[in-house]
């Protein structure tokens, strides 16, 4: 089996003496909030990332960034017990690949930095697919994981991870395009402190073109991230807190089928307006329409658009935003953003350099924005350019520096990334992280 490089330098790994170690409870400093809450921390030292495969055909990886210098610790923790992996020290507009080297199928684990903002994510490579996203930071009091298929011979999994030192308890609410689901499973479940537990939907809720869970905490707090499985490729995805406003600065690419799955927990309905914005700064208003509480709406991107284009959805009470795409062999999706910033960090892109990859900037805005995007490896920022996004405008660039392992993007004004990954006819979406104002 081909396993991943890690992409450490011995410069890098004399710095590891000063390594961060893991709280022997796992439990984050009391200046970190671990209370639910809705609003989004730009500034995060914590990241739980739910899930990541190895096994005979697949490999993973785990890419860390950093904007200031600082150290990390990464813990794999499962079944009440946790396996330290790696520690060591990461330079401002760094980006570090760590190899997942526990070859246990799917597993979770905990990334701690002594100083943020900071980002992290996974990338999961091989015969079996192309998947991967950024890692949560935040603890919504009700979580969407929405845009999951229970298709007869595919496979969708609903894992939630508590990487906490205590029990937690959540119930689960489905719906479809049935309508809302009962499933007296989904009722007061259990997961116990530093474990995951998962779901198999495919068996729970067979024959589900578009399915959305929430997932609301009782006691503790869990991170959940869907996984889709069509035999021929993978999607990952994590789930979200709501807002009322969303952006995607890349929601198709040529050979995918898109749509556009939107939630709404709460039991009043929500209107919708999606804008339009592409290449050329032609600026559409696209579909208008409404939420039914609790409930999803599904739209088919190719009746918004048919070129490369992002958008922007806001409506009149929170809601929440995934993209899922199809191809011959692929399967996609990820999650927006509900903020816009100067600054994003990028982990991922290059990460493994069998794969193609391309960074997306969308400028939502009144006012041109000039975009400078730094690539970062183990060794801090390397390759500075720039490009210009127009007022309304979604830009891309290829990443194609082998030495890259992340973007550092910064901005003349606000504006939203994400990035794609291409391996084999297979394809990813994932989002990033912001990081300032």
């Amino acid at each position: 089996m081909r396993r991943l490089a890690p992409f450490f330098v011995a410069g890098f790994m004399t710095l590891a003496a000063l390594s961060l170690s893991t709280p022997p409870d796992l439990d984050p400093d009391p200046g970190v909030p671990t209370t639910l809450a809705e609003e989004v921390q730009l500034v995060s030292r914590f990241f739980h990332c739910p899930w990541a495969l190895a096994n005979d055909h697949n490999d993973s990886s785990y890419v860390f960034m950093t904007g200031v210098e600082t150290q990390f610790s990464m813990t794999y923790l499962e079944n009440g017990s946790s396996d330290e992996g790696q520690s060591g020290a990461a330079l401002r507009g760094s980006a570090v690949s760590i190899d997942n080297t526990r070859v246990l199928g799917a597993s979770a684990a905990i990334v701690e930095f002594a100083d943020g903002p900071a980002a992290a994510a996974v990338v999961t490579i091989g015969d079996d697919g192309l998947a991967g996203d950024v890692c949560s930071s935040n603890l919504p009091a009700v979580w969407h994981v929405a845009g999951g298929s229970t298709r007869e011979g595919e496979t969708l999994t609903l894992r939630l991870f508590n990487p906490f030192a205590d029990d937690a308890r959540v119930n689960l609410s489905a719906v479809s395009e049935l309508g809302t689901e009962a499933n007296d499973s989904f009722q007061s479940v259990s997961v116990p402190a530093r474990s995951t537990r998962t779901f198999s939907l495919e068996v729970e809720l067979p024959g589900r073109e578009a399915l959305s869970v929430f997932v609301e905490h009782i006691e503790g707090s869990v991170i959940p991230v869907m996984v889709q499985s069509t035999g021929s490729d993978l999607a990952m995805w994590p789930g979200t807190r709501h807002s009322q406003v969303w952006e995607f600065p890349l929601v198709t690419e040529a050979g995918l089928e898109t749509e556009l799955v939107l939630t709404n927990y709460s039991p009043i309905e929500v209107t919708f307006s999606i804008e339009v914005f592409d290449e050329s700064a032609t600026v559409l208003i696209g579909e208008t329409g409404t939420i039914s509480g609790p409930g999803q709406t599904r739209v088919a991107l190719a009746d918004v658009a048919a070129e490369t284009y992002g958008l922007r959805i806001t409506a009149d009470g929170p809601f929440g935003a995934v993209v899922v795409g199809r191809g011959d062999r692929s399967v996609v999706a990820t999650v927006g953003s509900p903020t816009v910033s100067d600054v994003w960090l990028v982990p991922g892109p290059n990460a493994e350099s069998r794969a193609g990859y391309r960074m997306w900037f969308l400028n939502t805005g009144v006012d041109p924005v000039t975009v400078t995007y730094r690539k970062a490896n183990a060794t801090g920022s390397g390759d500075v350019a720039t490009i210009e996004v127009a007022a309304g405008a979604v830009a891309s660039v290829v990443v194609t520096d082998v030495a890259t392992t992340g973007i550092e993007a910064s901005g003349t004004g606000p504006f939203s990334a994400a990035w794609s990954a291409e391996f084999d006819g297979r394809r990813m979406f994932s989002g990033a992280v912001p990081i300032g104002e």
